[in-house]
């Protein structure tokens, strides 16, 4: 079974593409819009989900997340919320 992994913001590409399964979330529609492109050009798109949320305010629905990449301004405000999502042995 695949990693599952939670990012918030922007996170590099790069990274991106070296994990397994991606639920990445943004506020920004510029953002999203350039996030889903480069997962088209990359052929990723069985890998990665990109949607709006905000990872502060909404519930995403998440459990058993093998780890969490917070990549915002004010990462440890999202420390408590995102915690819920994690697998026991998940990282953060």
């Amino acid at each position: 079974m695949c990693p599952i992994i939670l990012t918030s913001g922007r996170v590099a590409f790069s990274f991106t593409c070296i994990l397994l399964f991606i639920n990445s979330y943004d506020i920004r529609e510029k953002s999203l819009k350039r996030a889903k492109l480069n997962v088209k050009r990359a052929k990723l798109d069985d890998f990665v989900s990109i949607q709006y949320g905000d990872i502060l305010n909404d519930d995403l629905k998440l459990e058993n997340v093998d780890a969490v990449v917070l990549d915002m301004a004010t990462p440890w405000n999202a420390i408590e919320k995102v915690l819920n999502y994690l697998k026991f042995s998940g990282t953060l």
